[in-house]
């Protein structure tokens, strides 16, 4: 009998060939993969369910969070949450695969994204613009 797992994926930074490979040695040997989740830093050059397509023909499903280089261009931005799998991110969420449930919490924690023109200026209990 075959054992089901779980294949995460840290910081594949854009190696998604030798990722592939690797998953498909797993399935040659009998390893039944019942999801894919990458955890971060994607750098995707096509949309994450073109780059996984062969695995979910297969009925293999993929969850994913984001990491803090996956806004670094706005296209490895877009291939994530505008790709047929954007519903899959499972950040501050609970997935349910295979009878185990894993919760999410990805790690990107930005300061200032935007800051103002003017920063404000507390004096005592008075919101002020300098």
């Amino acid at each position: 009998m075959t054992q089901a797992v779980i294949a995460f994926i840290g910081d594949p930074h854009g190696r998604w060939a030798d990722i592939r490979q690797q998953i498909r040695r797993q399935l040659e040997r009998g390893i039944e993969i019942q999801a894919i989740v990458p955890v971060g830093d994607m750098e995707l050059e096509q949309p994450l369910d073109k780059e996984l397509a062969e695995f979910l023909d297969k009925g293999i499903a993929v969850h994913w969070i984001y990491g803090n280089h996956d806004s670094n261009e706005t296209h490895w931005y877009d291939h994530l949450f505008e790709s047929k799998l954007k519903h899959n991110n499972f950040h501050a969420s609970i997935a349910d695969i295979g009878g185990t449930c894993l919760a999410g919490l990805e790690g990107v924690f930005r300061g200032v994204v935007c800051p103002p023109e003017k920063w404000p200026v507390f004096r005592e209990r008075i919101l002020a613009y300098s």
